[in-house]
């Protein structure tokens, strides 16, 4: 029977490769290394998801996942804690970042700081008050070939049992509507869409002049209110 299992740094080289495998065709990862060939990205993404990884880490996230009876693991991500951020200076650095920023290169680096994180803070800042502690979402995935089971379900309600007793709200993004219609089943609220890449790239994140873009959903789960099991 498969389990939850939680941890830190322990869990981060496993968590890369889930991760690493996961996304390799997202379309909002491979807007932002927009640098490299396709199969150059999926090269390089264990070592963009372990430095990610290992920020959360240090900044005070915590990764679970699901692990069936052979240790293999099925679905796993990390959360931040109430009050946590992963974007601490110190820690980003700790984790590689600079090194991983000159990899991206300048328009990966500008699509991340001033067109994508700008917009999800003013999502974010819609329904949360800048003093106002909540967890974050930051990572989360199923493998291919277990998808569809309800795996992440199980474990953003392992954590919104936890953030229940604690009284805090959960943020996240769904980067794709796939994703949202899956936290939307899992009791989140949509608060915005966020669009990228418009004029550059399509839905799909390939280039396009004139190209529609890409939608982020700002989206958030309040503790008082009723989740579906």
């Amino acid at each position: 029977m498969a389990e939850i299992i939680t941890g830190g740094k322990d869990l981060i080289t496993i968590a890369t490769s889930l991760l690493a495998a996961a996304f390799a065709h997202d379309p909002i990862t491979a807007y932002v290394l927009c640098s490299f060939t396709d199969s150059q990205r999926i090269t390089y993404l264990p070592k963009y998801y372990r430095t990610l990884l290992t920020a959360a880490i240090l900044s005070g996230g915590e990764i679970a996942a699901i692990v069936g009876e052979d240790a293999e693991w099925k679905a796993g991500g990390v959360i931040m804690l109430p009050g946590k951020e992963v974007h601490g200076l110190g820690n980003m650095m700790k984790a590689g970042t600079a090194r991983v920023m000159w990899d991206i290169g300048l328009r990966g680096n500008w699509r991340t700081t001033f067109e994508i994180v700008p917009q999800i803070n003013i999502c974010k800042s819609k329904v949360l008050k800048s003093s106002q502690k909540y967890y974050y979402i930051f990572l989360i995935a199923t493998r291919e070939d277990f998808r569809g089971k309800g795996l992440c379900h199980k474990i953003i309600r392992n954590w919104q049992e936890r953030a229940a007793d604690e009284g805090f709200p959960i943020w996240l993004e769904a980067m794709t509507p796939l994703a949202r219609n899956v936290y939307l089943k899992c009791g989140f609220e949509e608060v915005g869409e966020i669009v990228v890449g418009k004029g550059k790239v399509d839905e799909k994140g390939v280039a396009m002049v004139g190209g529609g873009g890409m939608r982020i959903y700002g989206m958030i789960w309040w503790p008082k209110r009723e989740t579906p099991a």
